[in-house]
C-alpha cells in the first residue's frame, strides 16, 4: 500500500507524461531550430519517449488550416457513432501502399487528424504503427529520420504554442 508521499509521486509522474508543457514545448522547437540531433532533443527531454517527441514535433509543425477532418467531425456531432463507422480502414491489415501513404502524408505538413482522415484510420492506430515502423531493423525508417523530414515545418510555423 502506498503512502500519500508515494501515492502523490506517482500521480506528478503520470501528469508529468501526459501533458507537454509549454517550456517542453518551447525547448523542443528552439533545439529543432538550431540544428539540434533528434537524440540530443530526447536527451534533452528526459520525462519523454522518442515516439512522444516525435509525435509532439509533428502536432507543433502541422500547418493551421482550419479545417476539421470530417471523421473527426462526424464523430464529435455524433458520439454515439463506433470507431469503425468513423474510420473505415479501423482493424484492417497495413497494406505496403498503406505504409508508403502513412510516411508521406506524416513527412510533410499534414495533422494527425488530417492523416487519420486520409487513411481512415484512428489516431491510436496511426501512432502504433509509426512506432512499429521506427522500432523494426528490416524497415529503412527512424524517429531521426522522420524527425528531420518535419523539421523544416517545425521551426518555420508560427503557430501558438
Amino acid at each position: 500500500m502506498l503512502n500519500f508521499a508515494q501515492y502523490n509521486q506517482l500521480y506528478n509522474l503520470m501528469l508529468k507524461k501526459q501533458f507537454w508543457s509549454t517550456a517542453e514545448k518551447e525547448m523542443l522547437r528552439t533545439m529543432a531550430r538550431d540544428g539540434k540531433t533528434f537524440g540530443e532533443i530526447c536527451a534533452a527531454l528526459p520525462n519523454r519517449t522518442p515516439i512522444a517527441v516525435l509525435l509532439e514535433a509533428r502536432y507543433l509543425s502541422a500547418l493551421e488550416t482550419g479545417i476539421t477532418p470530417q471523421g473527426l467531425k462526424s464523430r464529435r456531432e455524433d458520439q454515439t457513432k463506433k470507431l469503425s463507422q468513423v474510420y473505415t480502414e479501423r482493424g484492417k491489415a497495413w497494406t505496403p501502399e498503406d505504409v508508403k501513404q502513412l510516411l508521406f502524408l506524416f513527412s510533410s505538413a499534414n495533422s494527425i487528424d488530417q492523416i487519420c482522415e486520409a487513411l481512415g484510420r484512428s489516431r491510436e492506430s496511426i501512432t502504433k504503427r509509426i512506432k512499429e515502423l521506427c522500432t523494426d531493423p528490416t524497415v529503412d525508417c527512424s524517429y531521426g529520420m522522420l524527425f528531420e523530414k518535419i523539421r523544416r515545418y517545425l521551426v518555420s510555423n508560427k503557430k501558438v504554442l
